[in-house]
Order: structure tokens, then C-alpha cells, then sequence
């Protein structure tokens, strides 16, 4: 069972102020698989302030788009490389076989959508007054999908109807 006690705030693990926990229940047993602790109106506080902070004196908001997209070539590169750890923790706490869901789902999934902002540095021009405007056309298709599923059990599709 993973059990922790500190909440993550301003970059710090941090002792919470209350002292009540949640449980974590893998749906699939049904089995308690991990203890957190339950943040509380002061934790949230906290958490918004240290925010607030780090937008106001990170220089993110004046970060070239290049830097930008290091970062999140960076934090693509982390998941990556603790893939295997990552989908053992998902797959345990949502109870989802570690080949399916887990694995492509959340763990790669994330590390690809990380890739694909940080490959858009390439699509971003600067305007003349310095701000920046993208370049990338964004369309939507309005088409019915039909998704069928079971239980995290077992396996599902997702396929485009023409």
C-alpha cells in the first residue's frame, strides 16, 4: 500500500493542516491501495497563493515560446522515463489492466500530448509588436463516434462513424 502524508505545495512536500486522510480503493479488488492526506480550506489556500506566486515571479508569462517548449519537451522526456512506474500506479489505484488503458490512456497519452505542444515551436511566429500568434490551423469534425466498452476488465473501442 502507498501511504503518504504531506500534500505538494509551492514545490515542497508539505504537511497538511488538518490531519484527516482519504483512502484510495482499487476498483478492480475493491481493496484499499493507498492513504493521502485530505487536504483541507487551508491547504487549498495555500496551494492557490504558491500558484499565484510562481506565475507572478517565473517569467513564465514573458518565457519565449521556445523555452516553453523545452519545459514541455522536458516533462514529456520525465514521464518517459517512469513509464513503467507511472502505469503501476494507475493501473493499481484505477484498477485497469496495465497493458490497456493504463499504459497508452494515461501514462503515454500524456507524454504525447506534452510532444506535440513542444513541436509546435516550429509552427509559432512573433508578430511585429511583439506578441506572439500561432500559426497552427485548429479544426473540429462534428461526426458521431460510437464507443463500446465493459468493465476496466476487459477492453474497449472507440471508432469514428462515417
Amino acid at each position: 500500500m502507498i501511504e503518504h502524508d504531506r500534500l505538494y505545495i509551492g514545490g515542497e512536500l508539505v504537511k497538511p493542516a488538518g490531519t484527516s486522510t482519504i483512502e484510495v480503493i482499487n476498483p478492480y479488488t475493491e481493496e484499499v491501495c493507498g492513504r493521502v492526506p485530505e487536504g483541507t480550506e487551508a491547504d487549498i489556500d495555500a496551494a492557490v497563493s504558491a500558484a499565484r506566486t510562481a506565475f507572478d515571479s517565473t517569467g513564465w508569462s514573458e518565457m519565449s515560446v521556445a523555452d516553453r517548449c523545452a519545459i514541455l519537451a522536458r516533462a514529456s522526456a520525465g514521464i518517459q522515463a517512469r513509464m513503467d512506474e507511472l502505469t503501476g500506479l494507475i493501473s493499481t489505484e484505477m484498477g485497469s489492466p496495465r497493458a490497456g488503458a493504463s499504459t497508452f490512456g494515461q501514462v503515454l497519452a500524456l507524454s504525447m500530448i506534452l510532444d506535440y505542444y513542444a513541436s509546435l515551436r516550429r509552427d509559432v511566429r512573433h508578430r511585429g509588436d511583439g506578441a506572439r500568434a500561432c500559426s497552427v490551423r485548429w479544426w473540429s469534425a462534428r461526426r458521431p463516434w460510437v464507443s463500446s466498452g465493459r468493465s476496466s476488465r476487459g477492453t474497449f473501442r472507440c471508432s469514428r462513424r462515417s
